[in-house]
């Protein structure tokens, strides 16, 4: 143990020596005027804005390269010299020492019996795993969760599940029963699915769960590996006790193989935005959907509206030495990715319980990655249950490992995000957002500005690129803090799979939001795409569509009819946000709230009494305004149609507001 203290420390060392000797200088600097302020100083001296760290204190850096381009600028003495600046303190090194014990989280992992435990290292260590053990000790693992697995079923008798099933919520969508186990004894998707979320743990069988204390239910809409459905079915999985649920794990999406360009239906996806918004007794209802396992077939997630909303969070997967698998698909709506394993070729383990009484070690793709971060996102609402649906996409973004993995295909955009293709923000870190959503303020109201050019006539050519533009205003568009960026286009061209779309934002950043598909030979596309590669910048600008004929030796023109840019985000910066946990607006989803009970005091009976009291004023009010108006009619009967008009107008109003 001694040696390989020695050791790690030695390497510890060497890369501390390394990474002084390869970075340039950096300061802490407390200023006033904000990030816009720091922007501009950063500029004017030559260095990098790297982060806000707290308040009003910025961190920046001088890069090596740049520091022998503009070695004869003095930046601190710039830096100090600015009106705006308070204090200026370069960044040195100090040798600090943990106060753990020398096992670490050991004295968690001790007390788990289950047999394949030691096998789960995806959970806790190695290159790529979820980091859960300091997100065990910060919650309660899950407790008090509900997870709705809309999958095949589940076998409630299934031996690291039967404990942890949620007593009377789930549901057959097929059969309209209370009984979610699969038709065949084969079947073991939602299964193996739910156990990777919530499995037992300490019961001497299988592995243990990623929230091993939360509850799951049994939403079984399939009855095999392709299952036809009706919109309605659709919507009342997505939908079932959406008030109980807080979080539906969705392994499934449209076909992988035949260049599909679906989403949900009519009703489905009214469903899909009621409970993202209404659901978890009003703080909305989380719904993880995986990204799909196309890209063996060159496909995308830009063509899976499940995945091109802002009410879901896309979860890809991710290779345990960080690479990216065979099966990924790109796209700028993938949130994050978490562990998996692929088809062929891969020696790592998934632990699962399987089919009714089994254990397994061999489930890939990215079902199991969606599921791992239902499991995840379950600590997260433990740590804070005050949660909305983007706070919890807030903190994705701003705890996800992007460093080390999914290759060399990130970029960074004008607001300091990492973002990637097929990554996303990066992998989910349970440690790092349970700590983050334990004092996470709830998220500034979302506002939105759309821009739109319709009724056009723009030939796309054989080759070369067409670029049109949309330019918000500032005096109209105060979105400063995007979030989700949805571009909706109208195209006629013979092979919609031959076009390549893009869209740069005013800070610069380039979004490849639809790659292409060779084989796709389907005419036309009228489509709503999502882009989050646009997180954090400012909605106002000149916004620039790019399409390109991918396929020029085919000789295809076609016609651009209309596009049409969302830009939804918020005035302020969510970050600084102090906004308390409880909303007061019903029915909207603007801010985190506080999850309702049924005990004394609760919402619920709060709102009820409210109800009651408030209809017994408008009563009296009525009454009142009777007495009064039969008054002035026998003093003044010739106004009696005006009163009459007047007191249905209040009426109108009255059951408007409530």
């Amino acid at each position: 143990m001694h040696l390989k203290f020695v050791v790690l420390l030695s390497l510890l060392t060497s890369m501390v020596s390394s990474n002084q000797s390869t970075l340039g200088r950096t300061w802490a600097v407390q200023l006033e005027g904000g990030r816009q302020e720091a922007l501009r100083i950063a500029q004017k001296a030559g260095v990098t804005l790297v982060k806000k760290i707290f308040g009003d204190f910025y961190l920046f850096k001088e890069e090596t390269v740049r520091r022998s381009r503009l070695k004869d600028k003095d930046s601190e003495g710039i830096l100090r010299a600015e009106h705006s600046v308070k204090m200026v303190k370069e960044q040195v090194s100090h040798t600090r020492q943990l106060y753990v014990h020398q096992e670490g989280h050991q004295g968690v992992v001790t007390v788990l019996n289950d047999p394949m435990w030691g096998t789960q290292t995806y959970l806790h260590a190695g290159a790529v795993h979820m980091n859960v053990l300091p997100a065990w000790e910060r919650t309660q693992k899950g407790e008090g969760v509900v997870v709705g697995v809309i999958d095949d079923g589940i076998f409630t008798t299934q031996p690291d599940l039967q404990d942890n099933l949620a007593p009377g919520l789930s549901y057959n969508v097929l059969d309209e029963t209370t009984d979610p186990t699969p038709n065949i004894p084969q079947l073991s998707h939602g299964t193996n699915c739910a156990g990777i979320i919530a499995a037992v743990h300490n019961n001497s069988f299988c592995g243990v769960g990623v929230a091993y204390k939360a509850k799951v239910a049994g939403i079984k809409m399939f009855s095999g590996a392709i299952t036809d459905l009706s919109d309605a079915q659709e919507a009342s999985a997505l939908s079932h006790e959406h008030r109980s649920i807080s979080i539906y794990s969705c392994s499934w999406g449209p076909s992988d193989w035949n260049n599909a360009l679906e989403g949900p239906d009519t009703v489905a996806k009214e469903a899909l935005a009621m409970a993202a918004q209404e659901g978890r007794n009003g703080a909305g209802s989380v719904f993880v959907f995986s990204t799909g396992n196309g890209g063996t077939y060159n496909d995308s997630c830009a063509y899976n509206g499940y995945i091109n909303t802002n009410n879901t969070i896309g979860i890809g997967g991710l290779l345990q030495d960080g690479s990216v698998p065979s099966f990924a698909e790109a796209c700028t709506s993938v949130f994050a990715v978490t562990y998996s394993r692929d088809y062929s070729g891969d020696n790592s383990s998934m632990v699962v319980p399987h089919r009714a009484t089994g254990c397994g070690t061999t489930f890939s793709g990215t079902s199991p990655s969606a599921a791992m971060a239902a499991g995840v996102f379950a600590l997260v609402l433990n740590a804070n249950d005050k949660l909305s649906v983007r706070d919890v996409q807030h903190l994705v973004t701003r705890t996800s490992r992007n460093t080390g993995i999914c290759g060399q295909t990130w970029k960074e955009n004008s607001a300091g995000f990492r973002v990637n293709d097929y990554c996303g923000f990066g992998l989910l870190d349970a440690g790092k957002l349970t700590a983050m959503a334990a004092n996470w303020s709830c998220v500034p109201e979302q506002i939105s500005c759309t821009e739109q050019r319709e009724r056009l006539s723009i030939d796309i050519p054989r080759s070369g690129e067409v670029h049109e533009d949309i330019t918000v205003p500032s005096d109209t568009c105060v979105v400063n803090y995007l979030e989700h960026v949805l571009l909706t286009v109208s195209i006629t061209f013979p092979r919609r799979g031959h076009l390549r779309i893009r869209l740069t934002s005013p800070g610069g950043t380039v979004s490849d939001i639809a790659p292409g598909r060779a084989t796709d030979m389907e005419p036309d596309l009228a489509w709503t795409f999502m882009t989050l590669h646009h997180w954090g910048e400012s909605a106002v600008g000149t916004w620039q569509l790019s399409i390109q004929n991918t396929h020029p030796q085919l000789d295809s023109t076609g016609v651009l009819e209309g596009w049409t840019v969302a830009l939804l985000g918020t005035a302020t910066d969510p970050a600084d946000s102090s906004i308390p946990g409880m909303n007061t607006n019903e029915g909207s989803n603007n801010y985190c709230r506080v999850s309702g009970n049924s005990g004394p005091g609760s919402t619920e009976k709060i709102a009820f009494w409210v109800w009651i009291i408030t209809a017994c004023g408008v009563l009296l009010g009525v009454i009142v305004g009777v007495v009064l108006v039969v008054k002035k009619e026998r003093i003044c009967p010739t106004k009696r149609e005006a009163v009459s008009s007047a007191s249905y107008i209040s009426d109108a109003n009255t059951v408007g507001i409530a």
